[in-house]
């Protein structure tokens, strides 16, 4: 504690920021490492969403392109 007590309050205030910003990566870095073990389990039902979303996509898209028939009657 003797580095604060001669440190000017600029000098205190960056010690805090840094302190802060170490804090904040360090739980961070705890929470990915976390979440990527627990949703391990659920990473197959995800792929198997996304998989489905994606062919509705395709689907919607290829309707889309389709060429648009002009000889309906009026």
């Amino acid at each position: 504690m003797e580095l604060f007590k001669n440190a000017s309050d600029d000098q205190v205030a960056l010690a805090i920021c840094f302190g802060g910003f170490v804090f904040s990566m360090a739980i961070l870095y705890v929470s990915y490492h976390l979440g990527r073990l627990t949703n391990s389990t659920l990473k197959h039902d995800l792929d198997r969403q996304s998989e489905l979303a994606f062919r509705r996509q395709n689907a919607s898209s290829d309707s889309a392109t389709a060429p648009v028939r002009r000889d309906r009657a009026a």
